[in-house]
C-alpha cells in the first residue's frame, strides 16, 4: 500500500495508509495512471491526492464510499470525485464467549483498499470491485467471505497481488492467503488458532501489514477493528511478527511507516520523568509511534498548564512519522534524542469532535477529522481544504459533504 511518490504529494500512504517505501511485485506502470489489472475504473485526474472514506450509508443500508481529491498548496481545494453505496456484510450470529458482556464488538474489517492507482471495495461478503471517477464499479473476482465467516483483503501497490484473509466467527480461527489479483498463484501463508487472529491491512516493502486481535475483540480506536498489528512475509507458513509490545492500542489511520499507539486511551497523558536539564523537563506520554520496520517510538512532552490536564482518546501519525496529532487536535513533534522533546507541543483548538474522530493524515500538510456540525451530524472536516463549491456553515466552519472515515489514500501515503 505505500512507496514514496513525490509527483502527487509531499513526502510520504497515510495509511494508505502509510508513507515510506513499500512494494509488492514490480510496479507496471507510472503514478497517477491506472494499471492493466486496474484499467477498467478508468483514470482519477493527474496531480491529486485522493482520500478514501467509508461509513454506514445514509439509508441505513449498507455502507458509503467516498473518493475525494485534494489538490492545491495553501487551502487546498477538495472535491469528492466518486461515491458507491454498496452491500455491508452478512450479520453474524450470537458471540461465543460465556457472556455477552465480557466481548466486544465482531471484528469488521474495512471494506477498502487502495493501490498506487486505484481504489478497491468489498460489495457484500464476497464481491471486489474497483471504483472509478463517478462512482464506476467494475467486478475485479470474489473472496471467500460467508454469513459465518468475515473476509478482508490489501492488494498490492502494483495492483498485482491480493492477500486475503478470512475470520471464522464458528472457531475463532483466521487464515490468510496471497494470489495474483486476476486469480493463480495461490500460496497459503498462516493458519491462526488460539484465539489470536490476523488479517491484511496494506503491503510494506513486499510484505503483508496484519491487523490483528479476537473475533470478538474489535476496537474503535482505529477504523480496522485492530487491537494490534504485524507484518508477514508473503510466503507459505511464515510467522508474523508483531509490531510493538502489544500494550499500547492502535490509533488512527495508517500510513506508510506506521502508525500511532496509546498506552491507556482516556487517562492523563504524561507520565515518569526522562530528562531534567536546565531546561523545561521532559516526560514519557501515553502517546508512541509504531513503525512496519519494528521500532517503537515513546513521544515525550513538557510539564506545562495544558499537558498538567492532557488526556488522549484518539491519535493519527503523520505520514512521515514526526508527529502525533490527538484528539483535541494538539500535536506532538518525535523526541530529538530518547531524553528530549521535540521542537514544540501544540496545543488544542477549540472545536468540537465525536469520542472517536477518525483521525489520519492524508499528506503531509493536511489531515482528516470528524467534526461535529452545528446540525448535531458528523461529517470529514479536512484541514487546510475546502469543498468546491460549499459556502461555510458558520464561521471558520468549511462545510462538508462527506461522513464516514478516511481508511486509505492514493497513492498509499508515503
Amino acid at each position: 500500500m505505500w512507496r514514496p511518490v513525490t509527483r502527487l504529494i509531499v513526502p510520504l500512504l497515510t495509511a494508505s495508509l502509510v508513507g515510506a517505501c513499500q512494494s509488492g511485485g514490480s510496479a507496471s506502470s507510472s503514478p497517477g495512471a491506472p494499471s492493466p489489472q486496474a484499467a477498467g475504473a478508468g483514470a482519477w485526474p493527474a496531480g491529486v491526492t485522493l482520500a478514501v472514506y467509508d461509513g454506514p450509508a445514509a439509508n441505513g443500508h449498507g455502507h458509503t464510499v467516498y473518493v475525494v481529491g485534494l489538490q492545491g498548496s495553501g487551502t487546498a481545494t477538495a472535491r469528492v470525485l466518486a461515491t458507491a453505496t454498496l452491500a455491508s456484510r452478512t450479520e453474524l450470529p450470537a458471540p461465543a464467549c460465556k457472556a455477552i458482556s465480557a466481548c466486544s464488538g465482531p471484528v469488521d474489517p474495512q471494506y477498502v483498499s487502495t493501490s498506487a492507482h486505484a481504489v478497491y471495495v468489498l460489495d457484500g461478503d464476497s464481491a471486489v470491485d474497483v471504483l472509478g471517477p463517478g462512482g464506476t464499479l467494475s467486478k475485479v473476482r470474489s473472496i471467500p467471505g460467508t454469513a459465518s465467516s468475515r473476509a478482508a483483503f490489501a492488494v498490492s501497490p502494483d495492483d498485482a497481488l491480493i492477500a486475503v484473509g478470512v475470520i471464522d466467527f464458528l472457531n475463532g480461527t483466521s487464515r490468510l492467503f496471497v494470489e495474483n489479483l486476476q486469480g493463480g498463484g495461490h500460496i497459503d501463508v498462516r493458519t491462526s488458532t488460539g484465539g489470536q487472529i490476523y488479517w491484511p491491512v496494506g503491503w510494506y516493502h513486499g510484505r503483508i501489514v496484519l491487523a490483528s486481535g479476537t473475533v470478538y475483540g474489535a476496537t474503535r480506536w482505529n477504523p480496522y477493528g485492530a487491537s494490534g498489528y504485524a507484518v508477514v512475509d508473503a510466503a507459505s507458513q511464515a510467522t508474523p511478527s508483531p509490531i510493538g509490545r502489544g500494550d499500547c492500542i492502535p490509533s488512527g489511520t495508517v500510513v506508510a511507516v506506521g502508525s500511532a499507539c496509546i498506552n491507556d486511551p482516556g487517562v492523563w497523558c504524561i507520565e515518569e520523568v526522562v530528562a531534567n536539564p536546565e531546561s523545561t523537563p521532559y516526560y514519557n506520554s501515553c502517546l508512541r509511534s509504531l513503525t512496519w520496520s519494528g521500532q517503537e517510538t515513546t513521544f515525550l512532552v513538557p510539564n506545562n498548564a495544558y499537558t498538567s490536564t492532557f488526556v488522549v482518546r484518539y491519535a493519527a501519525l503523520s505520514v512521515d512519522g514526526q508527529q502525533i496529532l490527538t484528539d483535541q487536535l494538539g500535536t506532538l513533534f518525535a523526541p530529538s534524542s530518547p531524553a528530549h522533546g521535540g521542537n514544540a507541543f501544540l496545543g488544542s483548538y477549540s472545536i468540537k469532535v465525536p469520542p472517536f474522530p477518525s483521525m489520519g493524515w492524508i499528506d503531509a500538510a493536511h489531515y482528516s477529522f470528524s467534526y461535529v456540525y452545528p446540525d448535531g451530524i458528523t461529517r470529514v472536516r479536512i484541514s487546510g481544504a475546502k469543498f468546491e463549491g460549499l459556502s461555510d456553515v458558520a464561521p471558520g466552519v468549511p462545510a462538508s459533504p462527506v461522513t464516514g472515515q478516511l481508511i486509505a489514500t492514493v497513492p498509499p501515503s508515503h
